[in-house]
């Protein structure tokens, strides 16, 4: 009966994993949105206009988030995003480490997926250099690095690091304050961009919204699994069955293993999801005609492409997150680790244009 359970939710985390992931792809293929983007127009143009719309993502996924806390339907606590053994050295260096890479690589690990359903083969390169990094630093020689320095160094809160819970404060407070600032800055700063159009808002609450969606399925099922006396004694079932939203750390290189061996790793809502966001961005890219093959112009793009990839690959896995994964999924969880990687990652991409700058001239 338990087996036929577990087999029952594995089948149904798939599935909104590939819809969540089609409708991810669409959306960011046509709306042409980037968290990459968002950090570095901050830099190159003085431009926030992008940055609003992941605020606007972050306040509809904390909001939805709370809620589902609210209702019983989630625990965030039991996700990787709160850990109680604070890992800050991986925080800080593998989102320094993402946030250099994103910017040779030419967009955020979301991005380089719906690029590759675009057809641009540089893309393509970044995402064998990803998956190569990150499975090395989970199971391979780089983990011993991961392993024996960044997990090894930590602090220890005693309990789930959430700001709330670290602050003694209730998580809706932190909500209003963070939503009335949006609401103030938005208006004042109303005439200097076109955020307070359609687009950007509407990209904004639908990102947010697929954010809540991956937490209440995966959340769903982890009290489901919590709620059998039998199960909830199995630490390898609990573990699988952790609550969790949109990242594609871990599961791009769980897809690669996938595909790659027998053996592998086994379709699960992660995996699903880098395959509907592959698929939802070949399908916008081909009704839209916005399909084309793109091949890197040169050696210097191509070594962009790969050490791009590598970075990202490997500071996504200290970060326990990408800048989806931390930045969305794990902020909306009001994750301190979340933040701090978040800043990490806007710190290094801005220190990846000042050397670009230095070292090309652009």
């Amino acid at each position: 009966m338990e087996q036929d359970l577990a087999a029952q939710l594995q089948f149904q985390l798939v599935w909104a994993g590939l819809i969540i992931g089609v409708l991810l792809g669409a959306l960011i293929q046509r709306t042409n949105f980037c968290m990459a983007n968002c950090f570095t127009s901050i830099r190159i143009y003085g431009s926030f206009l992008q940055f609003k719309a992941y605020m606007v993502a972050l306040a509809v996924a904390m909001a939805g988030v709370q809620a589902l806390v609210s209702s019983g339907a989630l625990d965030p606590a039991r996700s990787i995003y709160l850990p109680s053994n604070f890992p800050l050295l991986g925080f800080i260096a593998g989102g320094l480490l993402f946030g250099v890479g994103i910017v040779f690589a030419g967009g955020c690990a979301t991005r380089i997926l719906v690029r590759v359903g675009e057809g641009n083969l540089g893309a393509l390169v970044s995402m064998f250099a990803f998956n190569l990094a990150a499975a090395s630093t989970l199971g391979g020689h780089l983990a011993y690095t991961n392993e024996y320095f960044f997990r090894k160094y930590t602090v220890d809160f005693g309990q789930p690091s959430s700001l709330h819970g670290l602050l003694g404060v209730n998580p809706w407070i932190l909500i209003g304050a963070f939503t009335l600032f949006l609401a103030v800055w938005f208006i004042m700063s109303a005439k200097e961009d076109d955020f307070l159009g359609v687009k950007w808002p509407l990209t904004g609450v639908a990102l947010g919204a697929l954010v809540v969606a991956g937490w209440y399925v995966t959340g769903d099922a982890a009290v489901k699994i919590a709620a059998d006396e039998f199960m909830a004694m199995d630490t390898s079932l609990m573990n699988q069955f952790r609550p969790s939203s949109i990242t594609f750390a871990k599961p791009n290189a769980d897809a690669f293993d996938y595909l790659a061996t027998a053996t592998g790793s086994s379709m699960d809502f992660g995996v699903a999801t880098v395959f509907g966001v592959l698929l939802g961005s070949l399908m916008a890219a081909l009704v839209s005609k916005s399909f084309f093959w793109i091949i890197p112009p040169d050696k210097k793009t191509f070594l962009a492409h790969l050490v791009g990839g590598l970075l990202m690959g490997y500071g996504a896995i200290l970060s326990l997150g990408c800048n989806i994964g931390q930045g969305l999924t794990g902020c909306s969880a009001l994750g301190l680790g979340s933040v701090i990687t978040v800043a990490s990652i806007i710190l290094g991409s801005w220190l990846a244009l000042w050397l670009r700058e230095k070292m090309w001239g652009y």
